[in-house]
């Protein structure tokens, strides 16, 4: 076989270890805390939602509590506050707040007359399962709505919102939703402009101009997830939500401050009241930062088509992957310029990564494969032939180039260089030749005597056949040495 298609049978051979290799990794879950970090950062580089203007945010902050002399909001207080928002016609108000207790809800029977669509959440005791439909009714009006409040965490960090599912059987409980308060809220505010949820083929929810499928196990930047019900990918901006406090509230709001919008009431209490959650950008926030977060991203996808995260399912990602094993395979076996091409080659994953829009890609996956390919490279690079390695002639004498006409021009090329060990021999006349060396006469410089010296001048390109050789040439010194 030939050097050249040796190299590449050795590229070819790197190239499907090290995507295979990964890949495996990658499907048991080896680098999902590599990609969830690079999925943060590249969260950094999407736009904000451009519906934060259709919100106004009610928090109940320790001051609220200390000027109402109370350790928690009493009910009546509660339904002062939904009358008088709900005489400055909002669109839809939804409220995650602990006070209210699972019941709750069913005590608020005075907001029969408020002709408002009011959503009141609570923390079901089980979690949601996967089921085949999500439907998602339109409430109606003055008549409240239970939905979850239960929001997925990965260390403490929020990433997914749950959009729904289905109560296992048999559970029983005064919070049983199916479906959270995010999707509830937004369905009651696209309700008016006559747009409803219904699913599509293949199981896909389709709200106006958004389309959302199921989040699966090995979904965006996930690997082996458990999943529950249905979830889709969180964009946590950095936005600033309009926002008032309970006591500002009861004190009354300008109509234009809450009419046509969408108000969201929860707790920001720092003691005893909801927990506090990190975005994937590192800043903590109540837990009804989140849900505005939800409701504002489902209305850019309804509204718009836009502002929802994309990712590519799992046969693509890994052909993604797969790809720059390929192109890592074509420079190995060209053999030439590996630095440059592997900078260059993991400046374009970067950059194509970057500029992906709102599509994320795997990143650490395919610059893995692309360093362990190159890595490969001393295993593939072809060994230069055993001539380029003879002794270098001493200081003050010409260099021979490959000898490439007749014997004796090739060895008069020899003449006057000096070789051995400490350039013991110095050689004055070429004698003759053959198929693989040449012979001369030469001075030996220690021993100021003429020696005859044969020098391998014409080694095969081919490493085996040259190996061959030399090994000959060994066992003639040997033998020469006996006689």
């Amino acid at each position: 076989m030939k050097g050249n298609d040796r190299r590449w049978l050795k590229a070819v051979g790197a190239g499907v270890i090290s995507t295979s290799l990964v890949l495996l990794v990658r499907g048991l879950g080896g680098l999902q805390a590599v990609d969830l970090w690079s999925y943060d950062l590249w969260l950094r580089r999407q736009p904000a939602v451009s519906q934060r203007e259709r919100f106004l945010l009610v928090m109940v902050t320790d001051e609220d509590l200390v000027r109402l002399g109370q350790d928690h909001i009493p009910l009546t207080t509660w339904q002062t506050l939904l009358f008088q928002l709900a005489e400055r016609r909002p669109r839809v108000v939804g409220l995650d707040v602990t006070t209210l207790g699972n019941g709750g809800a069913a005590q608020v029977t005075a907001l029969n007359v408020a002709n408002v669509p009011v959503v009141m959440g609570c923390s079901p005791l089980t979690p949601w399962e996967s089921g085949g439909g999500l439907l998602v009714p339109v409430g109606r009006r003055g008549v409240p709505q239970l939905a979850s409040t239960v929001l997925p965490r990965d260390s403490n960090v929020v990433r997914r919102y749950p959009l729904g599912g289905i109560v296992p059987p048999g559970v029983a409980g005064t919070c049983q939703p199916t479906h959270s308060l995010g999707l509830v809220v937004a369905v009651n505010y696209l309700a008016v402009q006559g747009i409803t949820p219904h699913l599509e083929e293949g199981q896909a929810l389709q709200l106006g101009r958004g389309r959302w499928r199921r989040l699966r196990s090995d979904s965006g930047p996930y690997q082996r997830l458990r999943v529950q019900g249905w979830q889709i990918l969180l964009r946590s901006d950095p936005i600033v939500w309009e926002q008032v406090t309970l006591w500002q509230a009861l004190q009354g709001l300008p109509a234009a401050q809450v009419q046509g919008r969408v108000v969201l009431v929860g707790e920001q209490l720092q003691g005893n009241g909801q927990p506090w959650y990190r975005t994937p950008r590192g800043q903590r926030h109540p837990q009804l930062w989140f849900h505005a977060q939800a409701v504002a991203q489902i209305l850019d996808e309804a509204l718009t088509g836009q502002g929802g995260i994309q990712y590519w399912s799992e046969p693509w990602e890994s052909l993604w992957i797969g790809v720059w094993g390929l192109v890592g395979v074509g420079l190995l076996g060209y053999g030439r310029h590996l630095a440059w091409g592997g900078m260059a080659g993991s400046g374009v994953i970067i950059g194509i990564w970057l500029l992906s829009g709102s599509t994320w890609l795997p990143l650490a996956a395919p610059l893995l494969v692309w360093g362990l390919v190159l890595g490969m490279a001393p295993w593939c690079r072809r060994r230069p032939p055993l001539s380029a390695r003879l002794p270098a002639p001493p200081e003050g004498t010409t260099q021979p180039s490959i000898p490439r006409g007749s014997f004796a021009e090739s060895g008069q090329q020899w003449e006057g260089v000096q070789v051995g060990d400490g350039h013991r021999y110095l050689l004055q006349r070429h004698l003759g030749g053959g198929g693989m060396g040449d012979v001369f006469r030469a001075l030996d410089q220690h021993l100021r005597k003429i020696v005859a010296v044969k020098i391998l001048t014409r080694l095969p390109t081919e490493t085996v056949h040259g190996d061959q050789i030399i090994r000959r040439f060994q066992r003639e010194i040997q033998v020469t040495a006996r006689i």
